[in-house]
């Protein structure tokens, strides 16, 4: 999501649309499923990467090219994969080049709603650091971890005591003057 970015001209093909934030404003955004990509294409396991994983990725230009399911996101329709066979990789390798490629798409997402400003990450992506390296990177901007506003509980991580917001001024005219 791009709030307070420009507003940019949205394509649909490239699943970027308006949401409508607590108080009723749009906010440019675009959807990719990016936990469901680490779901499919990273190592299981506790996997840790080393530095030597990392610069093997780079000296041999290693990664994955977009889409990893082709349903969704910016690159809909295609499907790509690893430059190499990635029964080559070792699972610290793969980690990393999923860590970057998520990054790369997020930043392609931030760029396609126009978004500015410091990128704020939340979940278990801000706890990534190939991910967050490779955003900051890519974007060109500061990458910062959302900080919590309770303590989560839950299985979705929900915070026991959601934050008291006005009332949503969604109205017919603020409707009707979102781009299309």
């Amino acid at each position: 999501m791009a709030v307070g970015g420009h507003p940019p001209a949205l394509d649909e093909s490239r699943d970027t649309l308006i949401n409508v934030n607590a108080y009723g404003d749009p906010v440019p955004s675009a959807r990719f499923m990016g936990g469901r990509v680490f779901e499919v294409a990273a190592p299981g396991g506790d996997v840790v990467v080393s530095e030597d994983d990392r610069k093997a990725m780079l000296k041999n230009r290693i990664m994955m090219m977009p889409s990893v399911l082709g349903d969704t996101g910016p690159f809909q329709g295609t499907i790509g994969g690893w430059t190499v066979d990635e029964h080559h990789l070792s699972p610290g390798m793969r980690l990393v080049g999923v860590s970057w490629y998520l990054a790369l798409m997020t930043a392609v997402c931030l760029d396609l709603t126009g978004a500015s400003g410091p990128v704020i990450v939340e979940g278990p992506f801000a706890e990534n650091h190939d991910y967050l390296s490779m955003l900051s990177a890519a974007t060109g901007r500061p990458v910062e971890k959302a900080r919590a506003a309770a303590p989560a509980q839950g299985r979705l991580g929900w915070p026991s005591a959601a934050p008291s917001l006005p009332p949503l001024r969604l109205t017919r005219s603020r409707l009707q003057a979102l781009p299309r």
